[in-house]
């Protein structure tokens, strides 16, 4: 979890905010 793309964290916070589909 370092810094992910914008597209990426924009769905992480609305999905799963502790679960990173990363």
């Amino acid at each position: 979890m370092s810094k992910p793309t914008p597209s990426a964290s924009r769905e992480e916070q609305t999905r799963e905010p502790m679960m990173p589909r990363k």
